[in-house]
């Protein structure tokens, strides 16, 4: 777990997890500007789930197609049985594998 995007790109440099859970409301740099980051100094990268408590129905979108997230939750849904945090998570590992 990383506490803002400069150390979560240093956690990248020592151990790559199974899935990015990253939030888009961060401290310098934002999760966008962080996750192209990652993308830029890994390449490859295992699928990532963004997060967020904006609100706006153009955010999913912007999260997946623009940024190339692998998945949204809204925060108000992270609790969700269905579609919250963890039966993304799920979701996303039981994929097979095909990012850059």
């Amino acid at each position: 777990m990383a506490a803002d995007g400069p150390s979560a790109m240093v956690a990248l440099d020592h151990r790559m997890p199974d899935c990015i859970v990253l939030d888009l409301i961060m401290p310098n740099p934002s999760g966008f500007e962080t996750l192209r980051g990652m993308r830029k100094r890994h390449g490859t990268l295992p699928p990532v789930l963004v997060i967020s408590g904006m609100q706006g129905d153009s955010v999913p979108g912007y999260a997946t197609r623009v940024n190339k997230a692998d998945g949204f939750v809204a925060k108000a849904a992270i609790d969700d049985a269905e579609d919250g945090l963890l039966p993304q998570i799920r979701l996303l590992l039981s994929q097979p594998a095909a990012r850059g």
